[in-house]
């Protein structure tokens, strides 16, 4: 077969039962579309090399980002989506499942997290064994082999001699890693938190209860796979602009409407220099990443805070102030905690009640969602996990919402403590893994803007357009509202112009 041609889909299925695997029909419909014969091998080579069952999307794309081949899934159709201005909505919060939170449900949930995450770990060439092969072995002092397990954190503690002690359990068990404290892996050891998914290498101990960890192996981005996309935005010199942003909180006393106005002045090209009215110019994509409105019963006592105290009012008002951005310009809005959809994450974009309010044309989307700007991938989430990352990594700090999501990244989850400040629905899948890795991660939330690189991916928190509240002054938060990042998407070079 011709390396260019499209591979039949009856030809996709007869190689991968050859080798002994069954396959998803969305799995082989997948390969038939985006592989070459070249790329179809090396999908063969590793199911053989990981002796897989069952072939799903997820192994598909994981195991082409492996390889280093660079696939656009198929652009699924979304309303309001304008596929001459180069959008494309490649994952959304489309299904909300009814049975969530039941007790199969949390069970197939955990499960889900599992998997996903041990098949990333699995491709950065570690193989873990099943945990209760370790509750069989018995190692004598000399000539302890390395071992090697994977699974989720249900625990993790310091003793009184400052080493760490870590629960982890797979479907066959569960074992104690003990990260010594003069050890290297301490700095790792550190930052595990709940819930989440890791690889542990190490040396049982001489009775067998504790595996004496000298790695831990979390599923983050392969150095390849950052080396290869160092420095990549769009393939076409004239994508444009995207301008991110979040929290706008219409509704709210605070809410910055005069900064606002100036905002959207500035996307007419009515103001700024000779440099900023160019960009401006060049503006193709806004994307808003939750807090669209302040919302009604959120916190006790908001009605004090708002200046409009209904919640569709309060949309009336955005759908108002978006209906001032030039109509070249793709509006993308996803929803974050103060909106009216359910608090618990995933979040489904606004219903249409809502979205009734608004012009055609824009987008709605779910949080977290994947977007396409011109060959640029751009994973939104609201960043309401961020909190729960500072409490639990030592060093982090709500001033610096960067960090946090690198370890977002570096965990490949959004949300991976359950039973913190995020309320996260156990669905029958985990659909807060970052199963592909994306050129942008766009989190708001904590109403300071920042940006920085990790292993490729540009890491932008959008700010606010909500002046400091009087719960911020009590955490000795500082915002800064009405900074606004723009994204050049030919270079990803980031800008921040500030309108306050």
């Amino acid at each position: 077969m011709a390396e260019g041609r499209q591979l039949e889909l009856s030809y996709v299925v007869e190689q991968i039962a050859s080798c002994e695997c069954m396959v998803e029909p969305e799995a082989a419909q997948r390969i038939a579309k985006v592989c070459d014969g070249q790329k179809f091998r090396k999908i063969l080579e590793a199911i053989q090399k990981n002796d897989l069952l069952v072939l799903t999307c997820s192994d598909v794309d994981s195991i082409l980002e492996h390889t280093g081949a660079r696939v656009r899934p198929p652009p699924q159709p979304s309303k309001g989506e304008r596929p001459e201005n180069g959008v494309s909505v490649l994952w959304d919060v489309k299904r909300v499942y009814s049975n969530a939170s039941s007790c199969d449900s949390f069970v197939q949930y955990f499960r889900s997290r599992c998997k996903k995450l041990r098949s990333i770990l699995m491709h950065r060439t570690f193989s873990p064994r099943p945990i209760s092969s370790l509750t069989r072995r018995r190692q004598t002092s000399e000539g302890r082999e390395e071992v090697s397990i994977a699974g989720l954190v249900a625990d993790v503690r310091i003793t009184r001699n400052g080493h760490i002690l870590i629960e982890i359990e797979d479907e066959s068990g569960s074992f104690t890693v003990l990260a010594p404290k003069d050890g290297e892996v301490m700095k790792w050891a550190s930052s595990v938190v709940l819930d989440e998914v890791i690889g542990v290498k190490g040396t049982l101990s001489s009775d067998g209860r504790l595996l004496i960890a000298s790695e831990i192996i979390f599923p983050d981005i392969s150095l390849e796979r950052a080396q290869m996309r160092l420095g990549g935005g769009s393939d076409d010199e004239n994508a444009g602009y995207a301008v991110l942003t979040s929290d706008i909180h219409v509704g709210s006393k605070s809410f910055l409407e005069d900064s606002w106005h100036k905002f959207v002045d500035w996307l007419n090209g009515d103001v700024g220099n000779e440099r900023a009215r160019a960009i401006a110019e060049d503006v193709r994509y806004l994307l808003v990443a939750g807090d669209l409105v302040e919302g009604v019963g959120i916190y006790p006592n908001q009605e004090r805070d708002l200046s409009i105290d209904d919640v569709l009012e309060q949309y009336e008002v955005l759908a108002s102030l978006l209906a001032g951005i030039p109509h070249h310009i793709q509006i993308v809005l996803s929803p974050g905690n103060h909106d009216a959809v359910r608090q618990g994450e995933p979040q489904p974009a606004l219903g249409e009640q809502v979205r009734a309010l608004f012009d055609d044309g824009i987008i709605f989307v779910g949080n977290p969602c994947v977007v396409e700007l011109n060959g640029v991938r751009v994973l939104m989430y609201h960043g309401r996990s961020i909190p729960d990352f500072i409490s639990s990594i030592d060093g982090l700090d709500l001033n610096d919402p960067i960090t946090p999501m690198k370890h977002m990244l570096i965990k490949r989850h959004l949300s991976p403590v359950y039973g913190g400040s995020v309320p996260l629905v156990a669905e029958p899948e985990d659909r807060m893994v970052i199963e592909h890795v994306p050129d942008i991660l766009h989190c708001g939330h904590v109403h300071i803007a920042g940006h920085g690189v990790y292993r490729g991916v540009r890491l932008i928190n959008s700010g606010a357009w909500q002046a400091q509240t009087d719960y911020q002054k009590m955490r000795n938060i500082t915002p800064t509202p009405a900074r606004v990042p723009v994204v050049e998407l030919s270079s990803l070079k980031t800008t921040f112009l500030n309108f306050r």
